[in-house]
């Protein structure tokens, strides 16, 4: 019995020792690192985080490699990547991933990673940018676990931010940013001073633009330091077709209150695949974009086509959206309606009862039916402000006269625009102005006339150069406003306007409304022909018992109408930011067809 409980002991003894063995064992064992590799680090954290499309943010880790073949790209190259925690969703196709990148080197390659960990490239920049550049990458057709950026040397590149946005076909820089679109290459661009640059659009950007109401917006800087010598800067912007068949060359003539310009299909007449802009001294090339919808009014009934008074007249009306007309917003004052009508028959609907409610004599303030008009001379052009645009439309309703179509659709697009607004009691005033012409009209002369109109949109929606209008009619000698009665109070006689004698010029807000635009319609050197010329006999020939007046004006201020056309552009600059008068900063050339 001793024995058996001597044994049995000495075996408890063996057991404890040998658990405290293996114990020991399986201690030194964790501590030394022999249970199995411990887990990897996890990359650090980029400095931002990734914007998505629908605007949540996701952490970014930054994993750095020597040799861009670890993610199939071709060796040689140093590769910076970028994993998105989550993942980015696949873009679509007006989508892309937007980098802010600073002092880009040469020769980058931009693009994703995916779940293979395999990498495509969607995007090379082969010349070198300084400063701050917000780049576009094109949108990769799946899911992506990060992007990456491979480049050559030992700095890598530096980025700020990461995020998913629109695709665009835009180079530009502002505020000291330089902004790439995704469907645009730079060709030639003086870096310098900006007075030169070359772009290409990709054929899959451009081949589906043919049906959108697309734009090449193009946007100057002036550059206070350089004082251009005619007090304008003049310039060419140059584009030809995808495929290079066609080109087109514009002159430009730029201002500081006319430098945001606008060239849609109805004057280039091909969509552009290359465009080519050059400036003088005065001015440099802020952007260059071709927009896909270059429309402006996109919440209106009928939106609007930007552009400038010069696109306006040289645009080809088998590019409107309507046959009898198209609408156009100047891209200078706010807010500036202008139609182009087919014909005066059209241009009769929509306005002819609103000019003789307006500006006739016997008539202003009246409204009455449609035939009441017949065979009498309208307007060629027309320039309305919501004042009389609110009288016309709530005259109408409280004397039961019935309006037309095309004066519904008018009074409607006005509601749009808010130039006229809609109240229980009925319309009050909004802010702009409405004008038009016809393509009736000849060439030279309808030019002038929107010209014309287009001075009385400024004098409608700028106080300062209204007020400045006023001020110098008081300025005026009483000869010279004398002059000024006798040729508008007799405008229709001396024109042969049938049942049109002229302006009312006892209102006081028409006469010097007539006065400026008048005066601006005129290039300087046409103003000494037209009014100390020709109309100064027309009135002797109309008016004959007022021949002593022209006469003792002509004699007593011969330079008087070049003065009075200088204060006026003085004055229009003020109200416009326009130079010298030009309103047209577009010129239009030729189409030429490239063999």
């Amino acid at each position: 019995m001793h024995q058996l409980c001597s044994r049995r002991a000495a075996g408890s003894h063996r057991s404890v020792f040998t658990f405290i063995l293996l114990s020991a064992v399986v201690v030194v064992a964790l501590l030394s690192g022999c249970a199995g590799p411990a887990p990897e680090p996890e990359p650090p954290e980029a400095s931002f985080r990734f914007r998505h499309a629908n605007g949540a943010t996701s952490v970014v880790r930054v994993i750095e490699s020597t040799d861009a073949a670890e993610i199939g790209l071709s060796e040689g190259r140093r590769v910076l990547q970028f994993s998105v925690e989550g993942g980015i969703p696949a873009l679509s196709a007006t989508e892309a991933l937007h980098l802010v990148m600073g002092d880009l080197s040469d020769n980058l390659q931009l693009g994703t990673t995916h779940t293979d960990g395999a990498a495509t490239v969607q995007r090379v920049l082969a010349s070198r940018v300084s400063g701050v550049t917000l780049i576009e990458v094109p949108a990769s057709e799946e899911d992506a676990t990060g992007f990456f950026v491979a480049y050559e040397g030992d700095t890598p590149p530096r980025i700020a931010a990461a995020s998913a946005g629109p695709r665009s076909a835009r180079i530009s820089h502002q505020d000291g940013v330089t902004h790439l679109g995704a469907d645009v290459t730079v060709i030639d661009q003086d870096r310098d001073h900006g007075r030169r640059l070359a772009v290409e659009m990709p054929q899959s950007f451009t081949s589906g633009l043919s049906d959108e109401p697309w734009t090449v917006a193009v946007r100057f800087d002036p550059v206070e330091a350089e004082t251009p010598p005619a007090r304008y800067t003049t310039g060419t912007a140059r584009f030809t077709s995808a495929d290079g068949s066609r080109r087109r060359a514009m002159q430009l003539v730029l201002t500081p209150g006319n430098r945001n310009l606008f060239f849609p299909q109805g004057i280039l007449g091909f969509v552009p695949g290359r465009v080519e802009v050059e400036v003088e001294v005065g001015m440099r090339i802020a952007s260059v974009e071709l927009q896909r919808n270059g429309l402006v009014g996109g919440d209106t009934k009928y939106p609007a086509i930007p552009a400038d008074l010069g696109v306006i007249h040289g645009f080809d009306p088998a590019h409107w959206r309507n046959p009898r007309f198209e609408l156009f917003k100047w891209n200078v004052p706010e807010n500036v309606l202008i139609f182009d009508f087919a014909d005066f028959e059209i241009q009769r609907a929509m306005f002819g009862r609103l000019g003789f409610f307006v500006a006739v004599v016997g008539e202003a303030g009246q409204i009455f039916p449609e035939e009441h008009y017949e065979g009498r001379h309208a307007y060629n052009a027309h320039d309305y402000r919501p004042e009389d645009l609110v009288r016309f439309f709530n005259t109408a309703e409280q004397t039961g006269i019935a309006l037309n179509e095309w004066e519904e659709f008018l009074r409607d697009l006005l509601v749009d625009y808010d130039m006229i607004r809609p109240t229980p009691l009925g319309f009050t005033e909004g802010e702009g102005a409405v004008l038009s012409y016809a393509r009736q009209i000849w060439g030279p002369l309808r030019a002038r006339l929107l010209r014309h109109e287009a001075a009385h949109g400024v004098f409608y929606v700028s106080s300062e150069f209204r007020d400045g209008a006023f001020a110098l009619w008081e300025e005026m000698s009483e000869l010279e406003q004398d002059y000024w009665r006798l040729f508008l109070g007799n405008k229709g006689r001396m024109d042969g306007r049938e049942g049109y004698d002229g302006y009312d010029v006892e209102r006081h807000y028409l006469l010097v409304n007539e006065m400026q635009a008048h005066v601006l319609q005129l290039n300087p050197q046409e103003v000494n022909p037209y009014f100390r010329d020709f109309y100064a006999r027309r009135i002797r020939e109309v008016v004959p018992e007022a021949s002593p007046i022209v006469e003792r004006l002509l004699e007593a201020e011969p330079d008087v109408f070049v003065n009075t056309r200088r204060r006026l552009e003085e004055l229009f600059e003020r109200g416009t930011g326009i130079r010298g008068g030009r309103m047209m900063g577009v010129i239009p050339g030729p189409i030429e067809t490239v063999r």
